[in-house]
């Protein structure tokens, strides 16, 4: 059986959990944004969660981790603000272990305007879609090598 897991404020995703399988499962993000971000882990679409990492840099690629409990359903929230100028997000997402998958059904995540969607106002039922701005390394923000060259 899967699980229903992950979303968020400026971005929005779907983990699923498979109940009854032992073992931890640990998520890991590799984050760029601009300019700053905080990630949360939440059972709950409407409610923020347990903050698990932040950032403020473009150029740095911030890596964070959290364990998910098995039979659990998550959603994985980050906020991200802009101090001017553009704005943009990229980010790498993987689980280790066997008792959970993204809603996309695979280990992985990256960020696209197809697994993601956003909310201006808060963590809402109300989502919309995202705008694509290009693969990892187009004009202005240059090439993040620890994100994959294919997150949008």
């Amino acid at each position: 059986m899967k699980r229903k897991v992950l979303s968020g404020l400026v971005a929005v995703t779907f983990l699923f959990g498979m109940a009854g399988m032992v073992g931890a499962t640990t998520l890991t993000s590799r984050i760029n944004m601009d300019n700053g971000y905080q990630v949360y882990l939440s059972t709950s679409d409407t409610a923020a969660g347990v903050q698990f990492g932040a950032g403020n840099s473009w150029p740095t690629t911030f890596v964070n981790t959290t364990t998910l409990t098995s039979g659990m359903d998550y959603f994985l929230h980050v906020y991200g603000y802009d101090q001017g100028g553009p704005a943009g997000f990229l980010g790498e997402f993987s689980l280790s272990g066997t008792d959970h998958v993204f809603s996309n059904n695979l280990m992985t995540l990256l960020t696209n305007t197809v697994d993601w969607s956003g909310n201006g106002t808060g963590w809402a039922d109300t989502k919309t879609a995202l705008t694509g701005y290009g693969l990892n390394g187009v004009s202005p923000w240059g090439n993040r090598p620890e994100v994959s060259s294919s997150a949008t």
